[in-house]
């Protein structure tokens, strides 16, 4: 069988089709960034000699140490894993990713590490692709979503009932969560990849420090998958920091990895992240010396400035606010790490931080402008008129077409009162590319109180637009607005025959406006009779915004009957988007069911993390969320892919 993992690789748009909602299947992506001149400037790479700068003219080397000529691209075997764009490859070897002739992926394929695994990375602009283009509103959207969305009304996830039968069922969850626990991690020592990584990451999702030794085991087993060791290194930094002797194992095995330059380049960079969402100071100087090497490949560098924001140390703080600076020559050439460390910074709340991604937002390397637009839009508040005011100028004054995009995004997340007059003019006068940012900026806007008004001219074209893919971003628009008066309207979009892209985001919408009892019988009319697995997808995520128990009956019967293992599939991680002890019970017998197919169990344990997970998926989503999506790494794409 053509390796499938549950959890890393980009899946087919045809036969895989359904597996795709297991992945985020519509979310594609562009290639990693190959900067101007080199990979990275001179220095040592970690635990081994300089592999920065030996080359001829100070050409950067590759992870061997010989010297190469021109760009580093992520092909070949020392790029991270066996197979092509430093994927992992099956026994057969993976499958490149069909190009357009500018080299970004029209779409995903079975046994490709990354999407664009195969191509030389370059740097892609808007339109060069059939699919969503690199300046697309979705490549915002998804990485970004998991924040916005509400799961409180989850099956079984109310909390503050103190009646006796409250606590009975209480009682009898964390029963069956320790017994959910049990089965993952049997399933751990599965041969099959798709198994074994799909119960790493929920194990890690559990939450459950008594599972640090098993997931530690599977990590320093160079035996393992690829994917399996990287799934194990995940899940290490999602499992609490206890203050006990096992948390010196877990970061002892993690860094042990990072200075290893034998190792795979994603795994590094996977257990870099790893460290810093434990957040343990002990692995504070690591994390620093990661940060300032240079290596052939951006990878371990720009996972450990950001892992230095995710880990929240206030004594590194200068060191961030100095490499975004960058050096005072060669900006260019570090433009990479100077962007990684803008995200590092949207963690931050200190005053200081804030002031410089404020001038960043004004620099003139516009990786590094848009970076930092995008960390404000993090750190922005209702209160700061210095920062809103530094977007508005962006948005009205840039050239730049991104900068304006992510600035109609942060102005919306601002709410404060001078945000709509500037995102309507934007709506209204800005070209097709800018319209749907400014379009969710006004939705994102509509959230605050005393903004709802901003909604209304949304709502109204919504209803009036003849562009398919603007009414998309209106859709999510008016779902974010939770404008009432737009339900009607997405569900009837939803339940049309017309474009399966529009349909999904209408269906994702009426979860966001919590539209039960209306909206609840369409999306599962959506599950059942409609064959497209981006329809399915976003039909699930509503589902489980909404905490439809008649959702969960419709889906047991899927798991059990569905016509394939891909609708089987699709079926389990709905189940996991909905939640409750009922749907976990179904996931655990399909897990344990030895007669069904591997990847259907696999889907189950993808399921079962997802019920699981007390985030809902917000821990791993940091890794991506408020990052300039043009210069993700493909440590970054892969780890997005994670449900």
């Amino acid at each position: 069988m053509t390796r499938t993992t549950l959890w890393l690789t980009g899946v087919a748009l045809s036969a895989m089709a359904s597996v795709a909602l297991a992945h985020g299947g519509a979310y594609q992506p562009p290639p990693p960034p190959m900067p101007t001149g080199g990979a990275v400037p001179p220095g040592p790479q970690i635990g081994g000699p300089t592999t920065g700068g030996g080359g001829p003219g100070g050409g950067p080397l590759t992870p061997s140490g010989g010297p190469t000529k021109g760009p580093i691209t992520p092909s070949g075997p020392s790029a991270g894993g066996g197979g092509p764009g430093g994927g992992p490859t099956t026994p057969g070897g993976g499958t490149p990713t069909p190009t357009t002739p500018g080299g970004v992926p029209t779409g995903p394929v079975p046994g490709a590490g990354i999407p664009g695994a195969g191509v030389t990375p370059t740097r892609p602009s808007p339109g060069r692709s059939s699919g969503p283009g690199v300046g697309h509103w979705t490549r915002w959207w998804y990485p970004n979503r998991l924040r916005l969305i509400e799961w409180s009304a989850r099956v079984g996830d109310q909390a503050g009932d103190t009646t006796p039968g409250g606590r009975v069922r209480e009682l009898s969850q964390d029963l069956w969560r320790a017994e959910a626990q049990i089965a993952l991690a049997a399933a751990l020592n599965h041969d099959n990849e798709d198994i074994a990584s799909g119960a790493a990451i929920a194990l890690g999702k559990a939450g459950d420090p008594a599972q640090a030794g098993a997931l530690v085991r599977v990590l320093q087993d160079a035996k393992r998958q690829q994917p399996v060791r990287e799934a194990a290194a995940l899940a290490l930094g999602l499992l609490p920091v206890n203050g006990e002797g096992s948390d010196h194992d877990v970061r002892r095995a993690l860094e042990n990895i990072v200075r290893n330059g034998k190792e795979p380049t994603r795994l590094r960079a996977t257990s870099v992240y790893s460290l810093g969402l434990r957040g343990e100071p002990a692995s504070a100087p690591l994390l620093l010396e990661a940060a300032a090497a240079g290596e052939a490949q951006w990878d371990v560098p720009a996972a450990a400035v950001s892992a230095l924001g995710l880990a929240g140390y206030d004594l590194t703080q200068p060191d961030l606010l100095q490499h975004l600076e960058g050096p005072r020559r060669r900006r260019k050439h570090d433009s990479v790490r100077r962007a990684y460390a803008a995200h590092a910074l949207s963690f931050s709340e200190d005053q200081t931080s804030l002031e410089a991604l404020r001038e960043a937002a004004t620099d003139s390397d516009r990786d590094v402008q848009r970076a930092a637009i995008m960390a404000l839009g993090a750190r922005v508040t209702a209160t700061d008129v210095e920062t809103v005011e530094v977007l508005i100028r962006v948005l009205h004054r840039e050239k730049d077409g991104v900068s304006r995009q992510m600035a109609s995004i942060a102005l919306g997340r601002s709410g404060h009162e001078k945000a709509e007059a500037s995102l309507r003019h934007a709506y209204l006068k800005g070209d097709g590319m800018l319209q749907p940012f400014a379009a969710i900026g006004l939705g994102l806007l509509a959230r605050h109180p005393g903004r709802e008004r901003a909604a209304r001219v949304v709502v109204r074209d919504l209803e009036t637009r003849a562009n398919s893919d603007l009414r998309g971003a209106l859709a999510i628009a008016v779902g974010l607005s939770r404008d009432p008066t737009g339900a009607p309207i997405l569900r009837e979009l939803a339940g049309d025959r017309g474009d399966p892209q529009l349909r999904g985001h209408a269906a994702l919408a009426i979860g966001l406006m919590d539209d039960r009892t209306a909206g609840a019988p369409i999306l599962r009319r959506l599950i059942t009779d409609v064959n497209d697995p981006n329809v399915q997808r976003e039909a699930a995520l509503g589902l489980g915004m909404l905490g439809d128990r008649e959702g969960l009956r419709i889906l047991k019967g899927l798991l059990e009957d569905g016509s394939t293992v891909y609708a089987q599939g699709s079926a389990a991680v709905a189940l996991g988007r909905i939640g409750g002890q009922d749907a976990g019970s179904s996931l655990l017998d399909l897990l344990k069911d030895d007669k069904r197919p591997d990847i259907a169990r696999g889907m189950a344990a993808v399921g079962l993390g997802l019920l699981l997970d007390r985030s809902e998926g917000r821990r791993l989503a940091k890794v991506g969320a408020d990052l300039n999506w043009y210069l993700f790494t493909p440590t970054v794409h892969e780890i997005l892919t994670i449900l």
